[in-house]
């Protein structure tokens, strides 16, 4: 049977992580641990986690530069073989998520994906599909991390997080998987549900800028010829000043 590690950023996540800590701690599957990385929080999340005490469960609160090196020690401190990323804002779908999971998590090293659930503040939801790897790849990530295992010898094979972005880093590091081909095994069942407060899920346009400008860094970064440079140069042309006009649109309705 796999053992899974569950890795939560968070910082001053108070109001929302007792969910997460409650969907993880429901599971009818046992072998997992559930590690919290609180880049020192000054609201009651470092309070909440004394007061939850059970043996899964293990964390720590200290500064750190984001949420990517908040993963990247969450990766450190895993004795699971299988990680999966749910940050304080994010919870299970249900209390037989990862029974189900465990069926999928063997076999070949690689990705096991589900779809994810996008649920809004005002309780409007929208999926985040599993596409696995195809042409969207080279321009948006097509794996929601909620819903994607990892095997965590991939880290060792492809490296951590780069944590000098603070967006996209999954994105980036999707990208390097799917330059290497790592098989990924996609399956139709909801994994998790993600809420819309993330920084990778803001709309305002300050945000969706800033996304703009790493997801620009993974492409040129990527790369893989003249070609791609062309086709890339050409889609920053064009992507936001369309993404600008939808985002004006949809304000004045």
């Amino acid at each position: 049977m796999p053992k899974i590690s569950i890795i939560s950023a968070c910082y001053n996540a108070e109001k929302s992580l007792q969910t997460c800590l409650d969907s993880v701690a429901s599971q009818s599957f046992h072998d997992w641990e559930h590690i919290i990385i609180d880049g020192g929080s000054e609201d009651g999340s470092v309070e909440l986690l004394t007061a939850n005490t059970s043996r899964n469960l293990r964390w720590t609160s200290e500064p750190d530069s984001g949420i990517a090196e908040a993963m990247n020690k969450g990766i450190n401190m895993a004795t699971g073989n299988w990680l999966l990323f749910l940050h304080s804002d994010d919870q299970l779908k249900s209390s037989d998520s990862l029974k189900q999971a465990s069926r999928q998590l063997g076999g070949t090293v690689g990705i096991v994906a589900y779809r994810v659930e996008l649920r809004s503040k005002s309780g409007r939801t929208s999926m985040i599909e599993n596409r696995g790897w195809c042409f969207k790849t080279h321009f948006k990530t097509t794996l929601g991390h909620q819903g994607a295992f990892i095997h965590k010898s991939l880290f060792e094979k492809l490296g951590y997080y780069d944590e000098s972005f603070r967006i996209t880093m999954d994105y980036e590091w999707f990208m390097r998987a799917f330059r290497q081909n790592i098989p990924v095994s996609r399956h139709p069942e909801i994994l998790s549900i993600m809420s819309d407060g993330g920084l990778s899920s803001r709309k305002d346009w300050p945000s969706l800028s800033q996304r703009f400008q790493e997801e620009k860094r993974v492409h040129r970064k990527y790369a893989a010829s003249s070609w791609w440079s062309i086709l890339y140069a050409v889609y920053w042309g064009i992507y936001p000043t369309y993404r600008k006009l939808q985002h004006r649109l949809s304000n004045d309705s």
